[in-house]
């Protein structure tokens, strides 16, 4: 974690740190661990980074602690919901994709739902769910089915 942190002072070491760390985000097992470690508000951070292959790198570890029910109120908590969503407007597909794929985890929650909802987040989906890129359009299309479950979207909600 110290390296990720960039406490060594190298950039490419702080990747593979990141990276790393990241993997061990895409098992469910390891989830408690990294967020009671400081691997989630490190990640929240790292949404910021100067370094695409970092920030990217944080949005799919975010993405994938969406995933498991047991982190939402701690991803809410640690204010990544609200820092992610106008990330969707970066055009970098990758990233984009983390995005929708952590907003359609959190969207499983019938509170956060209406998070999304308050924040402005369904505009940016519907724009990327008319992506070019399958897989966006997949994951875009899944998250608004669960934002639909909110009663949120309308008949013409652009």
């Amino acid at each position: 974690i110290s390296i990720a942190k960039f406490e060594n002072g190298d950039l490419e070491s702080q990747r593979y740190a990141a990276l790393a760390l990241t993997n061990l985000s895409g098992t469910k097992a390891n989830h408690a661990v990294l967020v009671d470690t400081g691997c989630l508000s490190m990640f929240n951070e790292f949404l910021d980074h100067h370094d695409i292959e970092i920030r990217n790198t944080a949005a799919f570890a975010i993405s994938n602690l969406a995933a498991n029910p047991n982190n939402h109120q701690i991803i809410v908590k640690e204010n990544c919901l609200a820092r992610i969503i106008p990330m969707l407007q970066i055009p970098d597909t990758n990233l984009q994709l983390r995005i929708v794929s952590a907003l359609r985890g959190l969207s499983t929650d019938s509170d956060i739902r209406l998070d999304i909802v308050d924040l402005q987040a369904i505009e940016p989906v519907l724009r990327l769910a008319k992506s070019d890129d399958v897989e966006l359009q997949m994951e875009s299309l899944a998250c608004l089915c669960n934002l639909s479950l909110c009663g949120c979207i309308g008949d013409n909600p652009l």
